[in-house]
C-alpha cells in the first residue's frame, strides 16, 4: 500500500514539473491562440486584446448610438452588420497598437474628460450624447443609469475602450495629416465645382413617333425590294424570334372605359350599406311604401339627373357600336383608335402585336376569350370586359415556323416605322424650334407637347398623337460629367458652354443615341483664378480630408493584413461562423451571404453602416 502511494506521488509530481516546463516555455516563445483561454471565447483577438461577447454586444450598441440601424433581418444580413460590427473592434484595436509604435498615448484622464464634455468617439468620430437625453450639462446619474445601462457595460470597462478609441482617433489624424495634396489637384477640384451648368431639352424619340406611322403596302413593298439583303440578314440572325412559334394572332383593340356606378342620392356608394342594415321589404310593383295614412300610393319613375344619360353603360356602348359601323363602312381602325380608345395602344393605332392564344393579350380575359373566334380582317361585335367595352381586330395568324417569305414583310414594316418615326422626330423638333424662334414661349411650345397635329404639322393621328414633348431639367452638373437625363452628349456640352445662359433652346436639332434633342441654357458657373484664390483654404482643408481619409483607409486594412499573416490578428472560425449567421437566411429572396474574411472591412469604419444610413455621422437609434 506505501509503495502505490509512494508511486502515485512521484507520477503527480512529475506532471507538476512537466506542466511548470510548459508554461515556462509558453511565456518565453509564445502560445497557441486558444491555449489558457479563461472566461468567455473570444471572437477574434487583435495584437494581444480580445474581442468577445461584450465588447461585440457594446460595439453594437455603440454604433447604434450614432447610426440608425434598421431592423429588417434581409436588410441586416445584405449590409452584413454582424461583419461590420466585429471589423470596426479590430479596426479600432490596429490602429491602437501602431500608435503604442509611435510613442502615442491616450489616458483614462482623457477618457473621463470626454464623457464629462458629453462626448464620446465611435467610427472615429466625436458625438454627443448629453443632446439625445436634452440635458445641457453632465449629470452622472443620468450617464451610468441611462447612457451605460443602454450599452450594456460597466463604467471601468466603458472608459477604457473609450480610451482606446480616442488612441485610435489620434492615430488616424496622424496618417490623415500626413497626406500631401499637390496645387494642380487644388485647382482641378475648384474647376470640377466651379465649372457647372443646369440645361433645358426636350427629347423627340423615334421609336414613340414610329406609333404614329400606319405602314401601306406599297411602302413596305418598296422598302423591302430596297433592303432585301440586309433584312435577309437580320431574319437569320432572329432565328428564334420566328422558329417553333406556338399559335399567335396580329391583334388590335379600341377600348372605351365603363361608367363609374352613380353614388345614391344621399352619397352612399352603391352596394355599401351599413353595416348590419338589412334591406327593405319588396313591395307590390307600382308601389311605394306606404305613408302615414298606411294607403299605398303609385310610385314614380326615377329621372336621370340632369346632363346624365339614362343608361351611361348603353351611351358607351353606342359609341362603339358607331365606330364599329364606321370601320365596316371603310374607315380606318387605327385612325379611330387614335381618336377614341382609351387603352395605351391608342397611340400604335390600338396595336397590341402578336400575342399567343395560351398567354392571352393581357388586356382583357374577354378580349382573350374572343380572339381565337375573330374572322381575320372582321372588327368584332361590342365585347364587354370586367372595366372597359372593346371592338377587337385579328388580321394575321401564324403558327410553327415562319418562312423567310412572311417574316420580311414584317422586317420591313419595322423599318418603314423606323424611317418614318426619325423624320416625324426631326419635323416636330425642327416645327418646335421655329415656333420659339417665332418668339413663342417654351411654356407654350412645351405645355404637354411637341408638334404632333395640327395644321401644317405631322398628320392629325388623334389625342396621343397631339401630346406633346416634355420639356426637362438636367439640374446642376460638373463640366466632364455626363449630361443627367441624356447621357454621353459632347456636341450638347459643347454647344452649351459657348452659349450664354436664360436664351431658350440653342438654334440646333442635337442626335443623342437614337434620339433628337432640342437644349438650352437655364445657367452656368465657370471658373476664375480670383475665385480659386477665394476657395483656396477650404479647397485645401476638404482635399486633404478626402485624400487622407482614403490613405488611412487602405493603409489601416494593410496593417491588419499583414497583422493577420503574422499572426497577430486572428479569429475563432467556429464562433464567428456561428456568430454571422442571420434569422433571413434560407427565406426565400433572402441575399446571399458572402463568407466572412478577416480584415476584409477593415478600414472603412463602418462605411456599408453609414452608407444604409444615409448619413457620415450623428445621433440615430434603430428604425
Amino acid at each position: 500500500m506505501l509503495d502505490f502511494m509512494r508511486r502515485s506521488a512521484s507520477s503527480v509530481f512529475a506532471w507538476l514539473v512537466l506542466g511548470a516546463l510548459a508554461l515556462v516555455f509558453g511565456l518565453q516563445f509564445g502560445l497557441p491562440s486558444d491555449s489558457l483561454s479563461f472566461g468567455k471565447k473570444s471572437y477574434a483577438k487583435a495584437f494581444g486584446e480580445s474581442i468577445g461577447e461584450d465588447e461585440y454586444r457594446f460595439q453594437l450598441n455603440l454604433i447604434r448610438r450614432a447610426v440608425p440601424i434598421p431592423k429588417d433581418a434581409r436588410f441586416q444580413q445584405m449590409i452584413g452588420l454582424k461583419e461590420e460590427v466585429l471589423e470596426t473592434a479590430i479596426e479600432r484595436e490596429v490602429l491602437v497598437d501602431r500608435a503604442h509604435t509611435l510613442g502615442l498615448e491616450a489616458t483614462v484622464k482623457d477618457a473621463e474628460d470626454l464623457v464629462l464634455a458629453g462626448h464620446f468617439v465611435v467610427l472615429g468620430e466625436t458625438l454627443d450624447w448629453l443632446d439625445a437625453y436634452g440635458e445641457p450639462a453632465f449629470n452622472y446619474g443620468l450617464f451610468t443609469k441611462s447612457f451605460l445601462a443602454g450599452l450594456q457595460v460597466s463604467e471601468p470597462k466603458y472608459l477604457e475602450l473609450q480610451r482606446r478609441e480616442l488612441l485610435a482617433r489620434t492615430m488616424r489624424d496622424v496618417v490623415i495629416g500626413s497626406a500631401a495634396v499637390s496645387e494642380g489637384e487644388l485647382r482641378q477640384a475648384y474647376e470640377e465645382g466651379a465649372n457647372r451648368i443646369n440645361l433645358r431639352y426636350a427629347r423627340y424619340e423615334p421609336l414613340r413617333f414610329g406609333e404614329l406611322v400606319d405602314p401601306s403596302a406599297e411602302e413596305i413593298e418598296a422598302y423591302l425590294g430596297a433592303h432585301r439583303d440586309a433584312l435577309l440578314q437580320q431574319y437569320q440572325s432572329q432565328g428564334s424570334r420566328f422558329a417553333k412559334l406556338p399559335k399567335q394572332s396580329r391583334v388590335w383593340v379600341i377600348a372605351l372605359d365603363k361608367p363609374a356606378p352613380a353614388a345614391a342620392d344621399d352619397g352612399t356608394p352603391p352596394g355599401s350599406e351599413p353595416e348590419g342594415s338589412k334591406p327593405p321589404e319588396a313591395e307590390p310593383e307600382g308601389t311605394k311604401p306606404k305613408d302615414g295614412t298606411g294607403d299605398a300610393k303609385p310610385a314614380k319613375p326615377s329621372k336621370p339627373k340632369k346632363g346624365q344619360p339614362a343608361d351611361p353603360l348603353a351611351a358607351v356602348r353606342e359609341q362603339l357600336q358607331s365606330a364599329r359601323t364606321r370601320i365596316v363602312g371603310g374607315e380606318d381602325f387605327r385612325k379611330l383608335a387614335r381618336s377614341l380608345s382609351r387603352h395605351e395602344s391608342a397611340a400604335r393605332g390600338g396595336e397590341i402585336g402578336w400575342v399567343s392564344e395560351t398567354t392571352g393579350t393581357g388586356v382583357d380575359p374577354a378580349v382573350d376569350a374572343a380572339v381565337p373566334g375573330l374572322e381575320l380582317g372582321k372588327v368584332s361585335e361590342v365585347i364587354e370586359g370586367d372595366k372597359a367595352l372593346f371592338l377587337v381586330l385579328v388580321r394575321q395568324r401564324r403558327e410553327g415556323d415562319i418562312a423567310e417569305a412572311d417574316a420580311l414583310p414584317e422586317l420591313a414594316e419595322e423599318g418603314v416605322r423606323r424611317e418614318k418615326g426619325l423624320a416625324l422626330a426631326r419635323t416636330a423638333a425642327q416645327e418646335d424650334l421655329d415656333m420659339i424662334a417665332g418668339g413663342a414661349a417654351l411654356t407654350d411650345v412645351f405645355a404637354g407637347g411637341s408638334a404632333l397635329g395640327g395644321e401644317g404639322g405631322i398628320e392629325q393621328a388623334g389625342r396621343d398623337a397631339r401630346r406633346k414633348v416634355q420639356l426637362d431639367e438636367t439640374g446642376s452638373f460638373a463640366k466632364g460629367e455626363t449630361v443627367p437625363g441624356l447621357g454621353p452628349a459632347p456636341a450638347i456640352v459643347a454647344a452649351a458652354w459657348a452659349t450664354a445662359p436664360d436664351q431658350g433652346l440653342m438654334p440646333e436639332v442635337f442626335e443623342v443615341g437614337n434620339d433628337l434633342v432640342l437644349a438650352g441654357v437655364v445657367e452656368k458657373s465657370e471658373a476664375t483664378d480670383a475665385g480659386f484664390a477665394a476657395a483656396r483654404p477650404e479647397l485645401y482643408e476638404q482635399a486633404v480630408r478626402r485624400k487622407g481619409n482614403l490613405v488611412v483607409a487602405k493603409w489601416t486594412q494593410r496593417q491588419c493584413i499583414e497583422g493577420k499573416a503574422r499572426g497577430d490578428v486572428h479569429d475563432n472560425t467556429e464562433l464567428v461562423a456561428k456568430l454571422m449567421t442571420y434569422e433571413s437566411q434560407g427565406e426565400d429572396g433572402a441575399p446571399p451571404s458572402k463568407p466572412y474574411e478577416l480584415c476584409d472591412r477593415v478600414g472603412n469604419r463602418g462605411g456599408l453602416l453609414r452608407s444604409a444610413a444615409g448619413r457620415r455621422g450623428g445621433f440615430g437609434g434603430d428604425e
